[in-house]
């Protein structure tokens, strides 16, 4: 049985300097492995929503693997670290330990802490306490262990978030052009049961990390990867929006400043896991084909049509068919530089993305206008919603509810 604990933040923070390998040899307890040395694969089990029909979503039961996730070897009885390592890409691992130690207990403990050096990640409670697990103890070398978290309260909703947040840095590393990136710290909290800040919201406070809060949505990659969304254009491009509470209806009508980032965040996550659907099952259960919005003519002032947008965008050539009768297919690369060319402003909406867009010459002005026009995105409507339709206070980037054409009945297996 896996044992699961929580540890305190401090002194947990050692980041490797690279995804695929995992690996920064300079600053961890490293022996050879060809001795006394354990190894195996780290995985968690999930469960994953998808849409079956019109009104119904469905839960199925997988299994993930924890990836670049600080991993250390303990001495059971003093609590001592014996030997730092890592998950690579795929869950496993291998460290070498001290001859010394042979015939002693040890247990592997995996903590959910990035172990990459340019990306300082890590998931927390609401206490800010990191979530890690230990094997049971060994005393020889294991070269198969295999360690599973599942727990009935629902604890391994933790390093489903830790992985979604893990795949959306792959993404931006493999696809957006941000291998050599440092990106800034980032803390996401989640804890089982509505508890702490009552908001699934990104933020980021003066002197603090980027802060992305949780409630019960560690089952919803789409929406873990919505915030990470915001998180990278908020930390990496610019971004203008109001933030605050909003709702998803045919009728959407909100600040442009909201729409583009909300949108953005939305087609980023659409992207990323090459899915159409935005599905959400906290709370209320809804879900929005980007595919087939009903919010036609409403443009830059519906999130859900911005999101739609950026999916076209991407959707087609890209090895992932389209299901409208889009005519554009760009790379994500193209798209991600015209979001960061966008200039910072405190009224950024969809047409200061158009503008970025057409100077980098990636799409024509033709091109837009015969496939979004219908949606509202011509260029007269796009400079009419260039100013903020309010002017508020900045707000956590909050996730929106929706009205009941895009609810539906939650089952699970």
């Amino acid at each position: 049985m896996v044992k699961l604990q929580l540890i305190n933040l401090i002194g947990v923070l050692i980041f490797g300097s690279i995804f695929a390998g995992c690996v920064d040899d300079r600053r961890r307890k490293v022996f050879p492995v060809e001795g006394f040395a354990v190894a195996g694969v780290v995985q968690y089990k999930k469960s994953t929503p998808r849409v079956t029909n019109f009104r119904t979503i469905r839960k199925a039961s997988e299994t993930g693997a924890v990836s670049c996730a600080k991993i250390e070897v303990i001495d059971p009885t003093s609590g001592e670290v014996i030997a730092d390592g890592e998950t690579r890409a795929d869950g496993s691992f291998i460290i070498g330990l001290p001859d010394d130690r042979e015939g002693l207990p040890h247990v592997v403990r995996v903590l959910t802490v990035s172990s990459l050096e340019k990306f300082p990640m890590m998931v927390v409670n609401q206490d800010r306490r990191v979530y890690m697990f230990d094997s049971e103890s060994f005393t020889a070398t294991v070269n198969n262990m295999l360690l599973t978290v599942s727990d009935s309260n629902g604890i391994e909703g933790a390093y489903n978030v830790f992985a979604q947040i893990m795949r959306s840095y792959k993404f931006m590393v493999d696809f957006g052009g941000e291998a050599a990136t440092d990106f800034s710290e980032l803390e996401v909290r989640w804890e089982n049961g509505d508890v702490g800040v009552d908001c699934t919201c990104f933020f980021q406070q003066f002197l603090q990390p980027a802060v992305i809060n949780l409630r019960e949505d560690e089952d919803d990659d789409a929406v873990i990867i919505h915030e990470f969304g915001h998180y990278i254009q908020n930390t990496l491009a610019n971004d203008s929006s109001p933030g605050g509470p909003h709702i998803i209806s045919c009728g959407q009508m909100d600040d442009p400043r909201l729409t583009y980032s909300e949108g953005w965040a939305t087609g980023f996550s659409c992207i990323v896991r090459r899915n159409k659907y935005y599905i959400d099952t906290d709370n209320q259960t809804f879900f929005v084909d980007h595919e087939d919005p009903c919010h036609q003519g409403q443009g830059p002032v519906s999130e859900t049509l911005v999101a739609a947008v950026f999916f076209d965008l991407f959707d087609g050539n890209n090895t992932l068919q389209s299901e409208d009768p889009d005519t554009i297919s760009i790379s994500f690369l193209k798209i991600w530089n015209s979001v960061k060319a966008v200039p910072s402003s405190s009224s950024i909406t969809m047409h200061d993305f158009y503008l970025a867009l057409m100077a980098s010459g990636d799409v024509s002005p033709q091109q837009w206008s015969a496939n979004f026009d219908s949606l509202g995105f011509d260029i007269t409507t796009l400079q009419n919603n260039s100013s903020p339709g309010f002017i508020g206070a900045p707000a956590p980037h909050a996730l929106p509810a929706a009205d009941p054409e895009f609810q539906a009945v939650l089952e699970e297996n």
